[in-house]
């Protein structure tokens, strides 16, 4: 638990940074990521108390590899937004039905069929008005879990068109996998310690 809980910060801090470096310069630079794996290792390593073993390899490269690919979730939010946005306009700015007769001249060339004509955009009558959803917060934790997930997918799905940044992911993750290795103790004997009185003889 402590181990995940300093691996959850590096990979906060570790995401910030990256993020902060690829918005600036705009571009992605393999040694941040590096560091990144770095940071995200030596925290896991050091919340295991130095154990290491196959579990908080794991961790940590998950961790880094959500530090990294969480980089992406502004990015797919904004396309979301604008996605969003085309389809608002496109229905807002609709033509409105022009089949409705105008004018006593076509009304008279047509019969009443008996129903009352609502103009294009009132409302009907015992119509209730739609009230503005609220978001509860397993709403939103769902939300940022797809926007992780598809983040997640990002660099697997793009394949050899991402070959470089599969790489520099591939570099951090063994980067932070490299820092959690069980450590393995070398025990040799029994030895046999003489007794001082016969040293002496």
């Amino acid at each position: 638990m402590h181990a995940t809980g300093l691996g959850l910060v590096a990979a906060i801090a570790g995401s910030l940074l990256y993020f902060a470096v690829a918005a600036i310069t705009g571009r992605e630079f393999g040694l941040v990521a590096i560091a990144v794996g770095f940071m995200v290792g030596k925290a896991v390593r050091r919340g295991s108390r130095g154990r290491g073993g196959w579990a908080y390899q794991t961790l940590a490269i998950a961790l880094t590899y959500l530090a990294i690919v969480s980089t992406y979730v502004p990015l797919i939010a904004k396309e979301f937004g604008k996605g969003g946005g085309k389809s608002i306009s496109a229905h807002s700015t609709a033509p409105a039905d022009t089949s409705v007769a105008r004018g006593p001249r076509a009304s008279a060339g047509k019969s009443d069929s008996g129903f009352s004509i609502a103009q294009s955009g009132s409302p009907a009558a015992g119509a209730r008005p739609v009230r503005p959803t609220h978001l509860d917060a397993g709403t939103v934790l769902l939300g940022i879990g797809a926007l992780m997930l598809l983040a997640a997918l990002i660099p697997i799905l793009s394949g050899f068109s991402n070959i470089i940044g599969l790489l520099i992911i591939g570099i951090a993750v063994f980067e932070a996998w490299k820092l959690n290795r069980r450590v393995t103790l070398d025990i040799s004997g029994p030895y046999r310690v003489a007794g001082g009185a016969e040293s002496a003889a």
